[in-house]
């Protein structure tokens, strides 16, 4: 199947543009935050009847660390290297066919960030002044006939790259503390969980920020030993080249950005 004919919308995405023009940001906590807006997918164009794994990545939009002056974001020098991403499964599974995505979505309303290293195994470790954007995937699923050393066969899955998927609305800073006041007013307006004065980070006031959502989910699916052994396998699909074919690198740059 050509990767043309799957077709990927962002959820909710005249708020993630209206973010997006004020520079948006997202708060790293030791114990993680949910993102806001959600990140999720309508995808159409699978085959129904085919199985399909999904999957997400938290990528750098580019080298550059960020530093809020004057009331604006301006890049400086090219900072530390980044550390690995890993990838992370959608709330409602990461294997399912083809027309179940479609008729569904894609969420990923679980997904944490944090700048904790001791909790990047249930979050995703990102570093606080950097440029992020999340990273679609969906990988075919093949259950193809392997020859074992006593002469008998099973079946094992093989995962092709069928479609990426990236869009610059969705980029965002992340920070300890909220540098403008805008994206401040906007989520305390747009996010029905936040709770405006109490406990939150703010830049000008630490009393004057949101708190993270009383309703997050605290498991992602990556404790699950299935989606550990598909981290493998995708991994080797990176190393393999498999991603760059469709013109996104395994950091989740564009060779050539798209218009």
């Amino acid at each position: 199947m050509s990767s043309e004919k799957i077709r990927v919308a962002i959820s909710h995405r005249k708020l993630w543009e209206e973010f997006h023009r004020n520079n948006n940001e997202m708060i790293l906590t030791s114990k993680g935050r949910c993102i806001y807006p959600r990140i999720g997918y309508s995808v159409e164009g699978l085959e129904p009847k085919a199985m399909y794994l999904v999957c997400l990545k938290i990528c750098r939009a580019d080298q550059a660390r960020y530093k809020y002056t004057a009331g604006e974001w301006h890049m400086t020098a090219t900072g530390d290297r980044e550390s690995e991403e890993r990838y992370i499964y959608p709330d409602n599974g990461s294997t399912q066919l083809g027309q179940y995505w479609m008729n569904n979505g894609i969420r990923f309303g679980k997904l944490k960030i944090t700048n904790s290293a001791k909790d990047c195994c249930s979050n995703v470790l990102l570093t606080s002044m950097y440029k992020y954007h999340p990273v679609l995937y969906i990988y075919k699923v093949y259950a193809t006939p392997a020859l074992c050393l006593d002469g008998s066969t099973i079946l094992t899955n093989q995962y092709q790259l069928v479609k990426s998927f990236t869009d610059e609305i969705m980029e965002f800073i992340a920070v300890t503390a909220y540098q403008n006041q805008r994206i401040i007013e906007m989520k305390k307006i747009h996010n029905s969980y936040a709770r405006g004065q109490r406990g939150g980070t703010s830049r000008s006031n630490n009393s004057n920020n949101l708190t993270t959502d009383t309703n997050d989910a605290t498991a992602l699916l990556t404790d699950d030993h299935r989606c550990s052994d598909i981290n493998c396998k995708l991994r080797f699909l990176e190393l393999s080249g498999m991603i760059s074919e469709l013109g996104i690198t395994a950091n989740g740059e564009w060779k050539t950005k798209p218009e």
